[in-house]
């Protein structure tokens, strides 16, 4: 708000900016008018206040803030193929030993049977081992442990499945530090990719007959290539990384 003194030496105001610029405008007042702020003492020519000057704007001299630079976060180092490796002989062992109570078991049940056998002659490779051919094999003593067998590997896949699900890691990619991610963006790989398509369909490929050995051979081929992933990652779109 200011106060100018009009062409007829009176006083007018305090009036708004803007209705001292309509002023100008109309040629009721001009540069050389003089006013005061309002509430102030000093007077002056309208020209000389920021406001009603051709001038431009004082710029502060202090800079604008500018965002802190935050650095592209760096591309994750991709698993080695011998780390990889060491991950998957671990859960092999690991999932040998828990079957290992059924799988002992089930031989001594065997053994039992080739003893009762009565010296049968074996007619197959099985039976060269036992001294007993396969039509010779009661299935219902050897039921506790092939349970026992089963009920291992289940669990053994539902901790492992838990595992990736919601680490990205196996029991073995644990010990060795690396884990599983989305292939284009790192982001967590989830039950879907880590665990369903990249370990459920592959192993139902390697139980196919004929397409099954191929699948196994190009599987293990495909991690010489530059991006060190497997077949199996590239169903899954997938690629294993330091943890």
């Amino acid at each position: 708000m200011f106060t100018i003194i009009g062409g007829d030496g009176q006083e007018y105001g305090p009036v708004s900016v803007d209705q001292i610029r309509r002023w100008l405008a109309e040629g009721r007042a001009n540069r050389d008018t003089r006013a005061k702020r309002a509430g102030g003492d000093v007077w002056q020519r309208l020209g000389d206040w920021e406001e009603f000057s051709d001038r431009p704007p004082v710029m502060s001299a202090q800079p604008p803030e500018l965002p802190a630079f935050e650095p592209e976060a760096a591309e994750p180092e991709l698993a080695t193929r011998g780390s990889r490796l060491a991950a998957a002989f671990i859960d092999q062992v690991l999932s040998t030993l828990i079957t290992l109570p059924g799988a002992v078991k089930l031989a001594l049940g065997l053994m039992a049977q080739a003893a009762q056998s009565g010296g049968a002659k074996p007619s197959t490779p099985f039976g060269l081992l036992l001294g007993l051919d396969p039509e010779q094999i009661n299935i219902e003593p050897l039921a506790g442990a092939l349970g026992l067998i089963l009920l291992g590997q289940a669990l053994y896949a539902v901790v492992q499945c838990w595992l990736l699900a919601t680490r990205g890691q196996s029991m073995g990619k644990i010990v060795i530090g690396i884990r599983v991610v989305r292939y284009r963006d790192g982001a967590p790989a989830g039950l879907l990719h880590a665990a369903l398509l990249r370990g459920g369909v592959p192993w139902l490929l390697s139980m196919m007959p004929w397409i099954g050995f191929g699948y196994t051979l190009m599987n293990v081929c495909w991690i010489f290539g530059p991006q060190k992933r497997c077949l199996h990652d590239l169903i899954a779109d997938t690629k294993v990384i330091q943890a």
